[in-house]
């Protein structure tokens, strides 16, 4: 009987541990299909474009305190679509922390009831759909109020310009938005059935997208009263173009749309912003989208997707992509596109650009080398400003008066953006002046007094005119000229030489030949058999001595005859007798006999050796 007994309870033991380990198994089996099967997003997107509404701000004992109660809708749009799952909730507020959106728009104040002071949430819960999409609108009046960060950041903008409090002023200001949602992996109807509702179970993922609302803020004046309200409901495609032949089920639109926004610094405008793309497909693709700044297309990009193998072993199909475009001052959207479906969330930058300022000015001046003149001398003035402008510069004097001036256009190199001038003079006597550069209407602006030197050496044939005029002074008004040999004109001329017209021959022009160390003789510069001419300017040159060898001294020459060169080239004369030891010269060869074989020691010597063998 115990026996019996023992046999059944290993039965019952060994029946529980078999339903133990299948359901065990079952329970893996799910939960690797729940894993496999996450719900994916295919798009999220919240935003409502630039000047939706207008807010105005009333002010007190000239300040500016509050928002008017004058009733306003602050209208924007938001977007959300599934590749996989089906959505369940949806919350919509001002930021986003560990994934989750905390804040909110607008809050109730000034009820009476138990609401006052608590927050106007903006959240839904979805009956199992794959997509939801439409506008959605912050009311703002005397009971619904924005956040009180918002609020005040608004009313601060109004008084940084307190001298306008009779007049009033506007400016625009971003009110940011943040949205998550929630999906479930499969969906079910909820009890009783014929009510006709969903209600998601299995894997859940969460997606969330931030973006914002552009508003128009007008600071009223002393006297002035707000007009009637203005507000205007969103497009269908919050303002961003949307793509030809898009499928609105996502049939053939992407997994995945991403985008991060790198916006380079300094205080150039515009500025460089790196967008780098990220697209996923589940089937292959060649990718088409577009760049959007601001609701306007910037760039549009066609890209083959690549493979790429998951760890689990499905595959996917990628695009990544660096373009960079322009960022320019003031608020700047950026969102991809894709054509075909799908968009990533919008990305915000604010540019501030300084206004156009000069910060810095260098003069120098970089004469040529050489003992002749005239010289060239190259006059660079850089100025240094804060961005894209134009500026007028002027060359002054010591006495203060200026004497040449030239309109600049700001030019961006190297991330800064510079005013240059260059100017190729040429100066034809000696000058030992100083200058500086300055931008007109700036004086405090100003480069360094920068010294011109220039010597020329005395002139031994001067022409008769200048003996008459005496020492000449730089010309404070030179011409710039880009090519070499251009003269600049005179300083202080006399009335008879203000126009010359022998000036304009340039054959009256050419200089005169200067020949050191050497004479002049038919038009050319003779320097003798111990010397070498060297170029140093226009029609001048210079003899150098170049000392000879020792070993090819004439001295030594026993023979002061003049060498021979015809019989250096007969090589008949040197030709070396033929020698043959062990043998005989015969013919001109070299005869051993038949024991013996003539060998070659060197040129035209021959030695008789035994045979081998």
């Amino acid at each position: 009987m115990i026996g019996g007994t023992l046999l059944a309870s290993r039965v019952v033991v060994k029946k529980c541990l078999t339903l133990a380990t299948l359901s065990f198994s079952l329970a893996a089996v799910v939960a690797t299909s729940a894993l496999a099967d996450k719900p994916i997003f295919r798009d999220i997107a919240i935003g409502g474009g630039t000047d939706a509404a207008t807010i105005f701000v009333e002010q007190q004992d000239g300040m500016w305190t509050r928002i008017t109660d004058h009733p306003r809708t602050i209208p924007f749009n938001m977007t959300i679509a599934m590749s996989r799952g089906y959505i369940q909730f949806y919350r919509i507020g001002r930021a986003l922390d560990q994934n989750a959106v905390v804040g909110f728009a607008s809050t109730y104040s000034g009820l009476t009831t138990g609401y006052a002071g608590t927050a106007n949430f903006i959240s839904t819960s979805i009956n199992s759909l794959t997509s939801v999409s439409g506008p959605v609108n912050i009311p703002i009046d005397g009971y619904t109020r924005l956040d009180h960060r918002d609020e005040r950041a608004i009313v601060n903008g109004c008084n940084s310009r307190w001298t306008e409090t009779e007049s009033g002023h506007s400016f625009r200001y971003s009110l940011p938005l943040a949205m998550h949602a929630d999906a479930r992996e499969h969906r079910r109807k909820r009890f009783p059935y014929y009510l006709n509702e969903y209600e998601g179970y299995g894997d859940f993922a969460r997606a969330t997208a931030t973006g914002f609302v552009g508003l128009k803020v007008e600071c009223l004046g002393t006297d002035t009263k707000p007009s009637r309200p203005d507000s205007k409901p969103p497009s269908s495609s919050d303002g961003e173009p949307r793509a030809a032949g898009e499928d609105p089920a996502g049939r053939s639109g992407p997994i995945e749309v991403k985008m991060d926004l790198d916006i380079a610094g300094g205080n150039a405008c515009p500025r460089n912003a790196k967008i780098t793309t990220r697209i996923i497909y589940d089937h292959p693709k060649t990718a088409k989208f577009d760049i959007v700044r601001n609701g306007k297309i910037l760039k549009t990009v066609e890209i083959e997707a690549r493979r790429e193998a998951l760890s689990d072993g499905s595959t996917q199909w990628v695009v990544d992509r660096i373009d960079n475009v322009d960022a320019k001052a003031g608020q700047n959207q950026f969102r991809i596109v894709v054509k075909g479906g799908g968009k990533s969330g919008m990305k915000v930058a604010n540019v501030e650009c300084a206004p156009f300022q000069i910060l810095f000015s260098n003069l120098a001046y970089n004469v040529a080398n050489g003992r002749t003149c005239p010289k060239q001398v190259w006059e660079t003035a850089t100025f240094s400003a804060t961005g894209p402008g134009e500026a007028t510069m002027q060359l002054v004097q010591e006495n203060g008066s200026v004497f040449y001036e030239k309109k600049l256009t700001a030019i961006l190199k190297n991330g800064e953006y510079r005013l240059v001038n260059q100017r190729v003079l040429s100066i034809d006597r000696d000058t030992d002046e100083k200058f500086r550069a300055q931008i007109k209407g700036q004086s405090g602006v100003h480069s360094k007094w920068a010294q011109l030197k220039v010597s020329c050496p005395k002139r031994t044939s001067p022409k008769p005119e200048n003996k008459k005029e005496g020492p000449k002074k730089l010309d404070t008004k030179p011409k710039t000229s880009h090519s070499t040999g251009t003269k600049a004109p005179r300083a202080n001329p006399r009335p008879q030489k203000k126009a010359e017209p022998a000036r304009t021959n340039p054959v009256s022009k050419k200089p005169q030949m200067v020949c050191q160390g050497g004479k002049i003789f038919n038009g050319s510069c003779q320097c003798g058999s111990s010397k070498t001419r060297r170029k140093i300017g226009e029609r001048q040159y210079q003899c150098i001595a170049v000392a000879k060898p020792p070993a090819k001294n004439n001295a030594v020459r026993s023979n002061p005859m003049p060498r021979d060169k015809a019989a250096r080239t007969n090589p008949a004369s040197k030709k070396q007798s033929l020698i043959c030891k062990g043998g005989e010269v015969r013919g001109g060869r070299c005869h051993c006999g038949k024991q013996k074989v003539a060998k070659k020691l060197s040129n035209r010597q021959f030695a008789c050796v035994a045979r081998r063998g």
